[in-house]
């Protein structure tokens, strides 16, 4: 894959939404010449990433993803805990949800990426819509309403910015069900992979399934928590890739994940119901990944930790853009670890310039990605 520049990304999200764009009025909005955006078009299609003049894409393939979008408010304690009274911190706001969180994660790693998900229609809704949108993602499928308020999440951190407790007021994501699925699977048409994470009702998540076996689509799962993973139980045998954390995944199989060789022993059980990768995140520990021919234990490339909040979500979203791009499963675990550890470098659920050139600078030089 090309290797584009910083601005080169920007430009490309920007024409994504908004194809019509002149170069002057791409001019006037990156605040940049009009010579050097004709400049960076020009890179643009020599890379193959526009064909020609019209900003015609290059998409015959792209990313599905299904899921929450949230209005996060997180939390970080200063000092220990203490129930049933308050406590000192800090308190920041960031545009949340599993789903939209990955996808604009793989946006920003140049994979055409569609959401499907639900937001009011409030201010908490337009933000998730502006911030999502700008990031290259195509949200023009979200559905908004006016019958429950766009969801929220609340996760308190403690001093070590460990998650104590998350709490999450998602009744929107409801409406992404069967009946909006069936409206809009016409986006899924050339979807090299549809991913879902279990925000979403389990009649979605058979619909999907079933869509993905007929057209040969790769679905990925991301079972979000212990209490919402138990809606796949019974869907383990069409999922290509699930991407559940240590508690999730001892909730599935039934048994403690403390040992290399109990994860090895896990990504057995995966491979014995049907699952194609297992993809298991391990917190500070790294990442597990388990296939029919590759095994191995991975361990976090974080540098400097300011907030956890979305950096599972980040690691899932790199090693999809690995998939997408066609690395080698080595490769793109690799992608995976550097995309966490960059987005734990910031106070946000996806960091605002990850791009490829991030995550070369967290490889160094000896990488294949």
């Amino acid at each position: 894959m090309a290797n584009l520049t910083d601005r080169e990304e920007q430009i490309l999200r920007v024409l994504k939404n908004e194809p019509m764009l002149s170069q002057d009025e791409l001019s006037n909005r990156l605040e940049i010449s009009r010579s050097a955006v004709a400049v960076h078009i020009s890179n643009l299609i020599k890379k193959g990433f526009i064909l020609g003049r019209g900003y015609v894409f290059n998409e015959e393939k792209k990313v599905v993803v299904v899921g929450g979008s949230n209005y996060d408010l997180i939390g970080v304690s200063t000092m220990l805990i203490k129930g049933k009274t308050s406590n000192h911190g800090k308190v920041t706001t960031a545009v949340g949800g599993v789903g939209r969180n990955i996808s604009e994660n793989l946006a920003k790693l140049n994979v055409p990426t569609t959401l499907l998900s639900a937001v009011g229609k409030d201010g908490r809704g337009e933000h998730i819509l502006k911030r999502t949108k700008e990031a290259g993602v195509d949200v023009s499928l979200v559905l908004k309403t006016d019958k429950y308020p766009s969801g929220t999440y609340i996760a308190i951190l403690d001093q070590k910015q460990d998650l104590e407790v998350g709490l999450a007021d998602m009744q929107i994501v409801d409406l992404v069900d069967r009946g909006y699925i069936k409206e809009n699977l016409f986006a899924m048409n050339n979807a090299h992979m549809v991913v879902c994470d279990t925000n979403v009702p389990v009649e979605t998540l058979e619909v999907l399934a079933e869509y993905c076996k007929d057209v040969d689509s790769l679905f990925v799962v991301e079972p979000v928590s212990v209490d919402k993973g138990k809606k796949i139980v019974g869907l383990l045998d069409k999922i290509d890739i699930f991407t559940p954390n240590k508690e999730e995944m001892e909730a599935i199989c039934g048994f403690n994940l403390e040992t290399e060789e109990d994860y090895k022993r896990a990504g057995e059980f995966a491979m014995g119901k049907g699952i194609k990768i297992l993809l298991l995140k391990l917190g500070a520990k790294g990442l597990y990944v388990h296939s029919d021919d590759y095994c191995k234990n991975h361990k976090s490339k974080a540098r400097k930790i300011l907030d956890v909040t979305g950096a599972g979500d980040s690691l899932v979203g790199g090693f999809l853009a690995g998939i997408f791009h066609g690395y080698s499963i080595e490769e793109c675990c690799q992608a995976a670890l550097a995309t966490a550890a960059y987005t734990l470098e910031f106070v946000d659920t996806v960091a605002y310039d990850l791009s490829w050139s991030k995550i070369h600078d967290i490889l160094g030089e000896n990488n294949n990605v």
